[in-house]
């Protein structure tokens, strides 16, 4: 998964950089997505993610 992160960083960057807007916002919300979802594997390797999720109300 962090793999196909650091994909989405550099298509976005070439996206931007050659002016693309469909290409640069299908990239930004696909980083966001797969940031995301590192966010909560890492969470989940630290044990941490239960706890995360009480705090916000959904556990």
């Amino acid at each position: 998964m962090i793999l196909f992160t650091v994909l989405s960083v550099f298509a976005l960057l070439r996206a931007v950089q050659h002016k693309n807007k469909f290409a640069a916002g299908f990239s930004a919300l696909v980083l966001l997505v797969f940031l995301f979802t590192d966010l909560v594997m890492v969470l989940n390797w630290f044990n941490a993610l239960d706890d995360v999720m009480a705090a916000i109300g959904l556990a």
